[in-house]
């Protein structure tokens, strides 16, 4: 009986999660723009020869051969076309590269092509690079990824009532996906988040900029944290889970802020 050989095809792609196989293969997970997620195995890559191993690295923006199969793919040829070594050695960078790839993985799927998000996750991933906004950008890619995706945050409309939301202090409901205003009465669901007219104002920005206008926006703590916990806890929700690289992101996060607070005190 004769079996079928999948064609060979080649694709750009992001490596978002790799994995050692037995003694010198590695499993590995890539999004692409026209197929979606593509789980598959690379034979050898641990070996010192190999030339496949090193392009097929965590976070790097690689053009490869592959023969997809239900189950496992196999990935024969790679070639780096974007290493990203701007944030490889940098823990805090590499803590936000972790992340970035990680929910982008979450939001592919197998055999669904989504070309937005492939170009966001690269952009994401450049930036990310020399950009000193780390928390911004970390901002800015989760609103996107929720618009490129379908999940984009109703802001404009209260999701109770459907009237316009005025300006001021309102409240942000993850399980509707949106704004609820401050004198409507929610029946059930998920508990409602605190939304400042402030942090309103920033997803609103967030969602209709690109990067280059959002990096100049100036905004306070307080509102870049409000708007920070109203989105992971709307991601968290619409994926129906938390992604692990989180607490490594937080932990890096933490302690960078108690360094910056002894040495101000230590002046």
């Amino acid at each position: 009986m004769k079996h079928f050989r999948p064609e060979l095809q080649t694709t750009e792609a992001v490596v978002v999660r790799t994995n050692n196989f037995g003694e010198s293969d590695r499993l590995i997970n890539i999004v692409t723009p026209h197929h979606g997620l593509i789980r598959g195995i690379v034979k050898g890559a641990k070996k010192p020869r190999s030339r496949i191993g090193g392009p097929l690295d965590l976070l790097k923006f690689v053009k490869l051969s592959v023969r997809i199969n239900t189950n496992l793919s196999i990935f024969t040829q790679a070639e780096t076309l974007n290493g990203f070594p701007g944030f490889r050695n940098n823990v805090s960078r590499m803590a936000r590269g972790s992340y970035i790839g990680e929910i982008a993985e979450k939001f592919s799927m197998e055999g669904s092509p989504n070309p937005s998000l492939f170009k966001l996750l690269v952009e994401s991933l450049s930036i990310l690079e020399d950009t000193v906004k780390l928390e911004m950008l970390t901002r800015w890619y989760e609103v996107k990824l929720l618009q490129v995706t379908g999940f984009a945050p109703e802001l404009d409309n209260c999701v109770e009532t459907g009237k316009t939301i005025n300006p001021g202090n309102h409240l942000f409901s993850t399980d509707k996906g949106g704004l609820v205003s401050m004198g409507a009465k929610p029946f059930g669901g998920q508990p409602l988040l605190p939304a400042s007219i402030n942090t309103i104002k920033l997803l609103k920005n967030l969602k209709r900029s690109n990067w280059l206008d959002i990096c100049n926006v100036k905004v306070d703590d307080n509102t870049l944290r409000s708007t920070a916990r109203i989105l992971r806890q709307y991601l968290h929700y619409t994926l129906g889970s938390s992604a692990k690289s989180e607490s490594f992101m937080d932990d890096i996060r933490y302690r960078e802020s108690n360094q910056q607070q002894n040495s101000h005190n230590r002046s």
